[in-house]
């Protein structure tokens, strides 16, 4: 398996006030907060259970996004992933806690998110569908990712049709803070 673009939603834990946020994305633009090119800020609060907010970037974006009907922040890996497959999954889910944990740094924000439950998606429908097969493909990169974010263990399942991306939840028992969870990987 080759799969290049990944997502990784964190779930927040209440509700989300997107307003505040505006001025705290336009800041990792200007201050390069993130080690990646990003490009501007769309705002997207008037779908319903949509995107939310969005910076755009070049390779990666991060939505505060209320899909589901869970607010959550989801890290998008587009394109140009380095590394074996196990890499590239790594640095997916890396990311999207770092970003959790710089928002929840953020005092304007109040924000918290909660690290017992994670979704992954793997993008790249020729490289995998939503079945069986594709997750017992991924299982051999996944699953040394899977001990270091949950050696208490966790429950994977996998969600949505054959229409859909391959979608997996993830959930663990653990508490721990995104920057806790990230440092591990």
């Amino acid at each position: 398996m080759n799969a290049q673009k990944f997502q990784v939603k964190v779930y927040l834990d209440g509700a989300l006030d997107l307003e505040p946020v505006i001025p705290v994305f336009h800041a990792w633009i200007r201050d390069k907060r993130v080690p990646e090119l990003l490009i501007d800020v769309a705002d997207y609060r008037h779908v319903p259970e949509g995107p939310g907010l969005m910076i755009v970037g070049g390779n990666t974006d991060y939505y505060l996004e209320l899909a589901e009907g869970r607010p959550g922040l989801r890290f998008s890996r587009k394109r140009e992933a380095k590394g074996d497959l196990e890499a590239r999954i790594a640095e997916t889910f890396r990311r999207a806690l770092e970003a959790a944990a710089l928002l929840e740094a953020e005092e304007s924000l109040s924000m918290r998110f909660g690290t017992s439950e994670l979704l992954l998606q793997v993008l790249d429908r020729l490289e995998t569908q939503n079945d069986d097969a594709s997750v017992d493909a991924l299982m051999p990169a996944l699953q040394p990712i899977l001990a270091k974010l949950a050696p208490e263990g966790y429950e994977l399942s996998r969600e949505g049709d054959e229409r859909q991306p391959l979608t997996l939840r993830i959930k663990r028992s653990g508490t721990e803070r995104p920057s806790e969870l990230a440092a591990r990987i």
